[in-house]
């Protein structure tokens, strides 16, 4: 997944990430652990807060939007995904080579 495009307003479909680590093994997402997502604008840099439910599992992460969850202007938007660990308080940032965009229009 590099990019994604919705109408805005739509919710469906859902978004899953792929987590692995560096060795290319699956993250153990399932349990223990806090999501939070934004939506970085690539014109203005400001971030929208989606509502949504995050998901965890081993190997991945999905994101299900909450209605009207992308009713926000038009654009191209970067995600930032966090993953933190619940009994440290640690946060992983998911961070590909290229990270995944969603496109509103």
């Amino acid at each position: 997944m590099n990019t994604v495009t919705y109408r805005r307003g739509q919710e469906l479909p859902g978004l899953t990430f792929p987590w692995l680590d560096s060795a290319g093994a699956p993250l153990p997402l399932d349990t223990g652990y806090t999501f939070t997502l934004a939506l970085i604008s690539n014109v203005t840099g400001v971030d929208a807060a989606p509502v949504c439910t995050i998901t965890g599992a081993s190997g991945s992460v999905t994101v299900a939007w909450a209605t009207n969850a992308l009713d926000i202007t038009p654009g191209v938007y970067t995600t930032w995904l966090t993953a933190t660990e619940t009994a440290s308080g640690k946060a992983r940032v998911f961070a590909p080579a290229r990270p995944p965009t969603i496109v509103i229009v």
